[in-house]
């Protein structure tokens, strides 16, 4: 896992790269910075999400997932709930990656639903 990242084991290393953050060449990271970058990475695995140390950047790509979420998010749940007792079902008919697994029949009708909605 994670165990290391601070301080990487140098042994493996030719003499002079294992020594070279003595001189300054390759400064390691300070131990309190590398400990957060630590925890950051854990939660990213763990939980699957992380926080960004400055905030959200300004990114197109995120204001348009917001829009869209505004824009559909009520109508997805809605149709979610309406099909709660087939959300186990796979769709056996399509090949789409992941159609056969759980969720996936369900998923081939909200699509269907939202088609030429945006």
């Amino acid at each position: 896992g994670f165990r290391g990242l601070c301080n990487p084991p140098t042994s493996g290393l030719p003499a002079e790269l294992r020594n070279a953050g003595a001189r300054g060449a390759m400064p390691m990271a300070p131990e309190a910075g590398c400990q957060a970058l630590v925890g950051r990475r854990r939660q990213l695995h763990d939980d699957g999400w992380t926080n960004l140390e400055g905030g959200m950047p300004e990114w197109e790509l995120s204001t348009f997932v917001e829009r869209l979420y505004r824009r559909y998010n009520g109508r997805i749940l809605r149709l979610l709930d309406k099909w709660r007792g087939f959300w186990m079902e796979g769709d056996t008919e399509d090949s789409a990656p992941g159609a056969d697994r759980p969720g996936g029949l369900v998923a081939k009708w909200v699509s269907e639903k939202l088609e030429g909605t945006g």
